[in-house]
């Protein structure tokens, strides 16, 4: 799922926007999170990932906008995906069963940008 073309690897990208996500009716109500690629043989190009909306132990939404915000969200706490649009970070790209690819996770920037805290 996610469609892209990019193969498994590692790459410098940003958070750019979610969308609404319908295509597959086993996802039910579902969001596709999709990156760019910034460098490489690959800038420009976008990698996704469609979570379903649904939270839970082994739900991947959380774990999404964990790995935006770059720290643990607290219990009850309120995340926008709209506030981290920009965001940058290493988008981690994996090989699907089916032969396609997906976003398996986001590494965050440092959020100090190397200065001492």
């Amino acid at each position: 799922i996610g469609g892209t073309s990019v193969p498994a690897n590692a790459y410098p990208g940003k958070f750019v926007r979610v969308e609404p996500y319908s295509e597959n009716p086993e996802y039910g109500d579902a969001i596709k999170i999709i990156w760019k690629i910034l460098k490489g043989e690959y800038e420009g190009q976008e990698v996704s990932r469609v979570v379903s909306k649904t939270f839970g132990p082994k739900a991947n939404l959380p774990k999404f906008a964990q790995m935006l915000k770059g720290e643990t969200l607290a219990k009850g706490e309120l995340f926008a995906f709209s506030d981290y649009f920009g965001v940058r970070g290493t988008v981690v790209v994996e090989t699907t069963e089916s032969g396609g690819s997906r976003v398996s996770s986001f590494i965050r920037e440092d959020l100090t940008d190397g200065e001492d805290v």
